[in-house]
């Protein structure tokens, strides 16, 4: 092989390599970038769950609805049905659920199924049962 056609080749493969390279780089840059952003989104509804659980753990039997909404740091869904009647994960009687007039609910959403804290109010106003639905 003479020595143009050699230094041609030479060239053309180097060329090549850079070029590989390159690509190999920005798609490796792109895979990296994007499982950042999904476990970025995936991880992002948790400190909000701690902080509502962290709340939730501190209701007490007889709070007011205005001291829940105000331990739990807003207003939450109002809702006029009754809930499973549980304290936690212990299920109480079941004329909780007849005593229940409203209910309460704070929802944080995730990536599969969100995460709910329940409070069910009897007819004075009056935390009667707290639920955690995950």
């Amino acid at each position: 092989m003479n020595p143009g056609a050699r230094r041609a080749l030479s060239a053309s493969v180097a060329f090549l390599r850079r070029r590989w390279g390159r690509l190999l780089a920005g798609s490796l840059l792109l895979v990296l970038t994007a499982g950042a952003v999904t476990l970025w989104w995936l991880h992002r509804p948790f400190p909000r769950i701690r902080e509502l659980h962290a709340r939730y753990r501190q209701a007490t039997r007889g709070m007011t609805l205005r001291e829940v909404q105000a331990l739990m740091g807003g207003p939450g869904e109002r809702n006029r049905f009754p809930l499973m009647p549980y304290w936690d994960e212990q299920r109480i009687g079941e004329d909780v659920a007849e005593q229940t007039e409203s209910t309460l609910s704070y929802t944080v959403p995730t990536f599969y199924l969100p995460v709910t804290f329940h409070f069910s109010f009897d007819k004075d106003g009056k935390l009667i049962a707290k639920h955690r639905l995950d």
